[in-house]
């Protein structure tokens, strides 16, 4: 169970005030998307490299001080003119932070009724990405973990932060493999092994797929 919690990631977050130490030193007040207890996702004015290390300020509604949190940026994409989508992993350092954060997001999940579909589930299966900008290119990969909006994959070969790929992929207990579209939104080398972490969002996925997918993580998670 508690493996399972630490994937639920949570958004409706119009209550919680983010701030973030920007290249300036400012604290930048930033439009949060998504958070999990693992990180965070946001919109920023300032460009911030990968890796780089930040300090943040977040503000629960439940009337108590602010919590302060330290983050490294695992990937920048550019959105909505001048601004930048922004994914922040957490580093956790005080144990009462990070319980009463995930105490927050748990409550949250429970009360937001979309809140499962931002449920990840652990998983071990075969995929095929497909290059859309080169169709020469097929890349096998492990999934890690599958939730209603995307995936995160292991692969041997790295691949470029917003490349257009087409997947296909094998469900347990499938024949068939499932196929849709989606856009690869960071990459990290792994440490202390060959490969590459990436994260991908659907982009596009007939109903019927999406179905599937949304069934089987039901099903999944709920048996385990």
């Amino acid at each position: 169970m508690e493996e399972r919690r630490k994937f639920v990631r949570v958004k409706d977050l119009k209550l919680v005030e983010i701030r973030v130490r920007n290249s300036n030193g400012v604290m930048e007040l930033v439009e949060n998307t998504d958070m999990s207890l693992s990180g965070i996702n946001f919109y920023s004015d300032t460009k911030l490299d990968k890796e780089h290390e930040i300090k943040l300020q977040i503000s629960l509604p439940d009337g108590l001080a602010s919590l302060n949190l330290e983050g490294k940026v695992l990937w920048q994409l550019s959105s909505l003119g001048d601004r930048f989508a922004t994914g922040v992993s957490f580093q956790h350092s005080d144990e009462q932070v990070k319980e009463r954060l995930a105490q927050f997001i748990r409550e949250h999940a429970k009360n937001v009724n979309e809140g499962r579909e931002f449920i990840r589930c652990a998983l071990n299966s075969d995929i095929v990405i497909n290059n859309l900008n080169d169709l020469s290119v097929k890349l096998p990969a492990k999934v890690i973990d599958i939730s209603h909006g995307g995936m995160n994959l292991t692969l041997a070969n790295k691949i470029d932060i917003g490349a257009s790929i087409k997947l296909a992929l094998f469900l347990p207990q499938d024949n068939e493999a499932i196929e849709f579209k989606a856009r690869v939104v960071w990459v990290r080398k792994e440490m202390d092994k060959d490969g590459f972490a990436v994260g991908i969002i659907y982009t596009e996925m007939d109903a019927a797929i999406k179905n599937r997918i949304i069934k089987f993580i039901d099903n999944y998670c709920n048996s385990n």
